[in-house]
């Protein structure tokens, strides 16, 4: 299915390495609202737009193939990681943890 071939391409290990890694960011801290310009939004506008750069950027030095195979990519780790969030949350806390249910 994923036929990123890190070792023909120079920097296609970087431009998949920093797409999920903005991915993710992006996932887990969308909930963040700030301010800019006085209008509220997700943290996450800051740098979600770079995934579409890396894409692009993939697209037009790689390849669709390559692009689509470093997108898919991206997507399973980003299923994998929210799956592994999820099941952290039925470990039970430890017990000086008072917090746990704003953390939930």
């Amino acid at each position: 299915m994923f036929r990123t071939d890190f070792g023909k391409f120079k920097y296609i290990g970087l431009f998949a390495a920093l797409n999920i890694t903005f991915l993710l960011a992006s996932n887990f801290t969308a909930a963040r609202i700030v301010t800019i310009y006085g209008v509220g939004v997700s943290v996450s506008v800051l740098y979600f737009p770079l995934t579409y750069l890396i894409a692009d950027i993939l697209t037009e030095v790689y390849g669709y193939a390559q692009a689509r195979s470093v997108l898919w990519l991206s997507i399973l780790c980003s299923i994998t990681a929210s799956f592994v969030v999820g099941l952290q949350l039925l470990v039970p806390p430890a017990a000086f943890f008072h917090d746990d249910a704003a953390f939930q």
